[in-house]
Parts: structure tokens; C-alpha cells; sequence
């Protein structure tokens, strides 16, 4: 009679190196072995080096600097010279370190700010030695967008201080978890609101949300239903460059891209090939020379201040909202 059996033995703790085996099996009348006579086969390897990882934070936010540590053992494996990788599954692309260890294999290297939101995969490399393969690891970790403190039936102007990879809210803020039903969706509870110079309206999500465009730069108006943090997702903008700001003819609601204030007076305007300071485009009559931001403590529901080169205020806040108005389609440039 033939059949087969699975059978499982319980689980053997193996030394380093590389080991090998063979099989028999008896009827209790005859006893087979493979392979036969006196060969064996050969693996597994066990390496007996050990690669750890550790992420730090473990729950970051855009903007928030990520460390990568842990160790190689054994210790006279090091110094050893070791590749960190990080891959943002939001745009593809990579970063990449090389580190030293420590003589008692310990090491930790920064990747620098988190400026991409969006799934991270994180791995460290060995390339082997002392008779050790090599060896690798991986990690994932979730970077959470630039976060928007709400509170309930508050009026107030906020920022886009991200750069999106979607001009769709929903994309922007989260869709609630349910596609297509926008009743659920964070934009929905903060009752967002965007003024259009062009079309000389307001757009009111979710009713207008085909034609509403979050760019990094705008501004908008909420009043929640909820207390809450939502997580505007996206990239951080280069925060050593200048970023330009599309105005159209009229008021326009805008926002610095910068983790830290930047002076109004510092900024400058495009029109149609032209690059002028703020005063000078306003002397040109381009634009005009201030802006105005909203305090959403200030008076019963909140209140308007200037902001205005040479006055009380003269920065623009990150992740603030504000109006400034534009006498002609172009561009306002923000100098970090």
C-alpha cells in the first residue's frame, strides 16, 4: 500500500553556521534514508549575526525629524559600515545614508526632517564579514500629514502649508474611510470654505468640491462642527527656496509654505516676466502692499489685523490664512 503523512517536529534552536540533515523513516519492518548511503544535504546557512532597527519617533509628523538606530552584534564584527534606505511610497523617492558603528556595534543616523507624508519603508544593510553573510532588515513607518488644530464652531483662516499631491479636499484632508460619501470626509466637518477671485465667489465643500483646488499657498475659512486635529497630507516645500503664490485679479486667500514666519515686506511680485519687490508692484499697481489675517479669539467671533511692512505685524505665521488683494493676474513670491 502507498500513502503519505506530514509530520512535524517541534522546533530546533540551531548554532551558527552552516548545518546539514538527512531524512530516514521506518515501517517498523525496513528503514529508509535519504539520501542515501552517507550524503547529506547541505543549508540552512545561520548567520548568527544580529541586525536591529529602531525608528524614532515611531508615529511622526511632516516635519518631524526621523532617527534610525540599534546595533550589530556580535560586537567584533565593528566598527562596520552599514546602508540606511528610505523609500516614500507617496512619490517613490529615496533616501539614503551610510553609518558607522560604534566599537560596540551601536549606531544612529537621521534621515533629517519628514517631508513627504505617507507610508515610509526603511531598511538598514550589512554587507557581511568575519565569516558572518550578509545581513538586512526592514520597517515601516506612517508619516502623518501637517496637523490643523480645530476647534468646535470656531471661524478661522487657515494655511495649506503643504505642498498636495491632489487638488481634491478629500485627498488633502481624508475621505472619512468611505469613497464617495463625503459625509463622513474631514473637509465635511470643518465645513471648508474657499473664496474664487475668478468666479467671484465662495466654494463650499462638499457642493462644490469638483471645483474646488487645494494648492500649497491657500488659504480657506473653516468653522467645525468637531474639537479636533485633521492632517493636512502632502510634501514639505524646500524650506530654503522661494515659493510662488498664484493671484488672480481681486482678493485672494493665501498662505506661507515656511515652518517659520516670513516678513511680508520681504516678498516679491511676478507680472508677466517682471520681478519687482512688494513695494515697488504695489507702486506699479500690481498689488497691494498688505495683507490682512484673522484672529479667531479676538472680539465675539473674531477679528481682522493688518499685516503690513512697518506696522504692529508684519510677518506672515505659518499655517495662518490670509487676504491680500491683487490688481492684476500674477504671482507673489515668499522669501524664507
Amino acid at each position: 500500500a502507498q500513502g503519505r503523512s506530514l509530520y512535524k517536529s517541534p522546533p530546533i534552536q540551531l548554532a551558527a553556521g552552516t548545518h546539514t540533515y538527512y531524512f530516514t523513516a521506518s515501517n517498523g519492518q525496513a528503514l529508509t534514508r535519504l539520501p542515501a548511503g552517507t550524503a547529506v544535504f547541505t543549508g540552512p546557512v545561520v548567520s548568527g549575526a544580529s541586525l536591529i532597527l529602531n525608528i524614532t519617533p515611531s508615529a511622526p509628523n511632516l516635519g518631524d525629524e526621523i532617527v534610525v538606530s540599534g546595533s550589530l552584534t556580535p560586537s567584533n564584527l565593528n566598527p562596520a559600515t552599514l546602508t540606511v534606505t528610505a523609500t516614500r511610497e507617496e512619490d517613490g523617492s529615496v533616501v539614503s545614508r551610510t553609518v558607522t558603528t560604534s566599537s560596540t556595534g551601536d549606531y544612529s543616523v537621521s534621515l533629517g526632517p519628514a517631508n513627504v507624508s505617507g507610508l515610509w519603508t526603511i531598511s538598514v544593510a550589512w554587507g557581511g564579514g568575519g565569516g558572518y553573510p550578509a545581513q538586512s532588515t526592514v520597517q515601516g513607518v506612517t508619516v502623518g500629514g501637517y496637523a490643523i488644530s480645530l476647534v468646535r464652531n470656531r471661524i478661522d483662516m487657515i494655511g495649506l502649508s503643504v505642498i498636495p499631491t491632489s487638488a481634491d479636499p478629500a485627498a488633502v484632508f481624508g475621505d472619512g474611510g468611505t469613497p464617495g460619501d463625503t459625509a463622513d470626509d474631514a473637509a465635511t466637518r470643518m465645513r471648508l470654505a474657499m473664496w474664487s477671485p475668478t468666479l467671484n465667489r465662495y466654494l463650499i465643500y462638499p457642493s462644490d468640491r469638483a471645483t474646488m483646488r487645494m494648492e500649497g499657498g491657500s488659504g480657506f475659512w473653516v468653522m467645525p462642527t468637531t474639537t479636533e486635529t485633521v492632517y493636512a497630507s502632502g510634501r514639505l516645500w524646500p524650506q530654503d527656496t522661494p515659493y510662488a503664490v498664484q493671484l488672480s485679479t481681486g482678493w485672494n486667500q493665501v498662505a506661507s509654505v515656511f515652518a517659520m514666519p516670513v516678513a511680508l515686506g520681504n516678498a516679491q511680485v511676478r507680472y508677466q516676466g517682471q520681478v519687482r519687490t512688494l513695494a515697488s508692484a504695489a507702486a506699479a499697481g500690481w498689488i497691494r502692499d498688505y495683507a490682512w489675517g484673522w484672529n479667531p479669539a479676538a472680539g465675539t467671533r473674531g477679528e481682522y489685523f493688518l499685516v503690513r511692512p512697518g506696522t504692529q505685524v508684519t510677518q506672515l505665521e505659518p499655517g495662518r490664512g490670509y487676504w491680500i488683494r491683487a490688481l492684476v493676474d500674477c504671482e507673489l513670491i515668499l522669501r524664507p
